[in-house]
């Protein structure tokens, strides 16, 4: 469905194969998830234990959602994660006429780097710390394909409204050489589950980007001065959804309900054009 209004952004249901589907699941479910407690300590957790139900307990602090990084460029993510990139690869032939290549604005991942994960990958994947092994890569700050999951709104706040795409210059202008691709991994989920992504249009409501954000958010998002309007889409966290949006696009997620018997899980490829 194309919902459009300002820029780009557009989803399907039930089009990704059933296969593809279980298999992306089932292989995040088996690396290791990063995250952030704001005290501040880094920590990551084995999801095959479940240990992400530890936040549902009493006094636990908050924290930043959890990440699972795949790749930085093209060649990292053929090399680290090869079923990561087949997946790309479908989805990308399939729904975008093969125009995309996973290089898009990168995104920091509290608890790792890419120099953590080149000395000690807790992964299924080993990368040697030096570079030349992948030739035509190098080590940057931030990642383009990863796995967010959302925490329980017990230990995180919905995320701050933000742009996947800060060349704010550009915001007014046609050009839509940044996107994010997104994909519902949740094999099972309900609305009252929550975790919907609400899309927000840049209309003079009062507030600017960071004017509401508290003292312990000050020094982890950066002041950017761009207005905040009113929500104008909603997509809701349907299991198999496949989401493109123009990187530009005002947005936020809100936590997974401590109802839900897992967290919300995004595949996600920030991407540009060939």
């Amino acid at each position: 469905m194309k919902l459009g209004n300002l820029y780009n952004l557009e989803y399907w249901d039930n089009e990704v194969p059933k296969e593809l589907h279980e298999e992306i699941y089932n292989y995040c479910q088996n690396q290791y998830w990063y995250s952030k407690i704001h005290n501040p300590k880094s920590a990551s957790i084995d999801p095959k234990k479940q240990e992400w139900k530890l936040d549902l307990q009493p006094e636990i602090p908050r924290r930043t959602l959890y990440r699972l990084p795949f790749a930085w460029d093209t060649v990292t993510l053929q090399k680290l994660h090869p079923i990561v990139w087949d997946f790309f690869s479908y989805i990308n032939k399939t729904f975008f006429d093969d125009r995309f290549i996973p290089e898009g604005k990168p995104e920091g991942i509290a608890g790792r780097t890419q120099k953590d994960h080149a000395e000690n990958p807790f992964t299924t994947s080993t990368v040697s710390g030096k570079a030349s092994v992948f030739p035509g890569t190098t080590f940057q700050n931030g990642w383009t394909s990863y796995m967010n999951a959302q925490p329980y709104d017990s230990v995180k706040r919905t995320k701050s409204i933000h742009r996947d795409w800060d060349d704010y210059g550009l915001i007014e202008s046609n050009e839509e050489e940044y996107s994010t691709i997104l994909f519902v991994s949740n094999l099972e989920w309900y609305p009252s589950w929550f975790s919907e992504i609400t899309y927000h249009d840049h209309t003079k409501t009062g507030e600017r980007h960071g004017d509401l954000l508290g003292p312990d958010e000050s020094t982890m998002h950066i002041k950017r001065e761009f207005d905040i309007g009113w929500p104008v889409h909603t997509i809701s966290n349907v299991p198999g959804r496949l989401i493109l949006m123009d990187g530009r696009w005002l947005h936020s997620t809100k936590p997974t309900s401590y109802l839900a018997p897992e967290l919300s899980q995004h595949i996600a490829f920030r991407v540009k054009r060939k």
